[in-house]
């Protein structure tokens, strides 16, 4: 189905330019910021794709979920292996670097989709407030010091 390798394709194209941009980075919190912005630059090219997938599995079909698993599988493999580094390291507390990996997918593909319904946030301007937010919270800023 030409369908299903288009998925494929993109896939591969926000991994493949994600690993290509943080090879060198050391650093595990611009490595997860890089990974933001190389899924912002792409995510215009495969909003769409994902959305009909994500249409797909409302019908009896199983494809579209194992299609949809497997993409987001492999966009945040990564993700959650930077997690644990960053976790055995002491940067990061102790979480189900699973589950982070997966909030922090969502936060940046909603931003994503924020900075395309309107032109008043950047991803710029999006990028700290989202780096700000997933390190401070929305806690008082004299409960985070």
């Amino acid at each position: 189905m030409l369908f299903v390798d288009v998925v494929d394709d993109a896939i591969r194209a926000i991994i493949g330019d994600a690993a290509e941009a943080i090879k060198q980075e050391e650093d595990i919190e611009r490595r997860m910021a890089i990974r933001g912005r190389v899924f912002y630059n792409n995510y215009s090219k495969y909003n769409e794709i994902l959305n009909q997938l994500r249409a797909e599995m409302v019908g009896e079909d199983k494809w579209p979920h194992e299609k949809i698993k497997k993409a987001y599988h492999a966009l945040t493999q990564p993700v959650i292996r930077d997690i644990q580094k960053g976790i055995e390291a002491g940067i990061f507390r102790k979480v189900d670097p699973d589950l982070t990996a997966y909030t922090l997918t969502g936060i940046i593909e909603i931003m994503c989709l924020r900075t395309m319904i309107g032109s008043k946030y950047s991803y710029e301007q999006i990028e700290p407030f989202v780096l700000d937010f997933i390190t401070n919270g929305l806690r008082p800023e004299k409960l985070n010091s």
